[in-house]
């Protein structure tokens, strides 16, 4: 089950950085996809968390 959760993470992850493969010409979208992102990387970064304490 961890290892689902970082899979799905990461690839929401890879989904929106490759959205945003140019984040200089992109200002708007930049800024509306800041909250997304920090939600993916908490995600992330608990079920990394998750591993280490089941």
């Amino acid at each position: 089950m961890t290892a689902s959760l970082v899979l799905v993470h990461s690839g929401a992850l890879f989904g929106m950085f490759s959205l945003l493969n140019n984040p200089a010409s992109q200002p708007a979208t930049l800024e509306a996809f800041k909250a997304p992102v920090w939600c993916f990387v908490a995600g992330l970064l608990l079920a990394l968390a998750s591993g280490f304490f089941a």
